[in-house]
């Protein structure tokens, strides 16, 4: 490429957006992982794990492996306020 040819690509894949984010033609969706929550659920139920021990053996707070995993194991409390 020339010179003038390599500015023209970088102006025209900025205008595009290319430099921030992949083209939409390549933007996948993002797949569920199936086989965590297995493991999750076989340790649970199977084996009789509770939720604090699998956070202890994991060393990660359980509010943030309800988060990354969905487990829906930690009741969140309402955002609920009295008005008067």
């Amino acid at each position: 490429l020339t010179p003038s040819q390599k500015k023209y690509l970088w102006i025209q894949m900025t205008k595009n957006g290319y430099r921030t984010k992949e083209p939409v033609e390549l933007d996948f969706p993002k797949e569920k992982a199936v086989t965590i929550d297995q493991i999750f659920e076989y340790y649970r139920e199977d084996l009789g794990y509770s939720i604090d021990e699998l956070s202890n053996l994991l060393q990660t707070p359980k509010e943030d492996i309800d988060s990354l995993y969905s487990l829906n194991i930690v009741k969140k409390k309402p955002n609920i306020r009295i008005l008067e």
